[in-house]
């Protein structure tokens, strides 16, 4: 974990998350209030029930987003990768996570203290609008994958998650050489020994490849069939 603040300035920052909708005095204050950091794989960001105060925004990187429970049970919720909120504590009540954050790949996350910069939320309507609409498609998320996780049994949950996480893959990157079975059993909501044999059976199927590099899918019609009717 590096502090990389100093290189950093909301000004100078391509993304424009909340700069974009303040003026050049505020974005003094933005500065002023916000810390920027790098995790490494594996490195927790956010840990369930600590004390939190602050808007957490992932400028790079892939990080998980998991729900943890008793005897090492834990469900992963979901995968943010850049440009994307991690918090955004609306509430004064909200002052605990309610999740565990854990970065999947080398992640620059950039911290703000939330009472800091509170004056400049509430005097722009327009970022205002635009942290509720990140909150918004955030539970609609939740809603569709309440409902997947419902509605499928285990060879659709997994092909699912499969396809989910192949969304983040790129060209020269590939998502899965950072996933591991457990975490693909997390996600689907599956056990780890029904993971390893659906994951051989689609092997067998040469639906999927599986290698060091992780897997790669041969026959994304088949596994869109098999997530939507599995």
């Amino acid at each position: 974990m590096i502090d990389v603040d100093k290189n950093s300035n909301c000004d100078l920052c391509t993304n424009k998350c909340i700069s974009q909708f303040i003026n050049d005095e505020d974005i003094v204050l933005l500065n002023q209030n916000k810390a920027t950091i790098e995790y490494s794989p594996g490195q927790v960001i956010t840990k369930q029930a600590s004390f939190s105060s602050k808007i957490i925004y992932i400028s790079t990187g892939l990080v998980k987003i998991l729900k943890e429970g008793r005897n090492g049970k834990n469900t992963i919720i979901k995968v943010l990768g850049d440009n994307n909120f991690l918090t955004i504590p609306f509430h004064e009540n909200q002052k605990k996570f309610s999740f565990t954050a854990i970065a999947i790949t080398e992640a620059k996350i950039c911290e703000i203290n939330e009472p800091g910069i509170h004056p400049l939320i509430s005097k722009s309507q327009k970022l205002n609008e635009y942290l509720l609409n990140s909150y918004f498609e955030e539970q609609l998320f939740l809603m569709n994958r309440l409902h997947l996780i419902s509605t499928r049994n285990n060879h659709g949950k997994l092909a699912a998650s499969l396809l989910y996480l192949n969304s983040f893959s790129k060209p020269e990157f590939s998502i899965f050489d950072f996933i591991t079975r457990k975490d693909l059993a997390e996600l689907s909501s599956i056990s780890l020994e029904s993971v390893n044999k659906i994951l051989q059976e689609l092997k067998n199927d040469r639906i999927i490849d599986i290698s060091n590099k992780g897997i790669q899918i041969n026959k994304h019609d088949l596994m869109e069939k098999l997530s939507n009717i599995g």
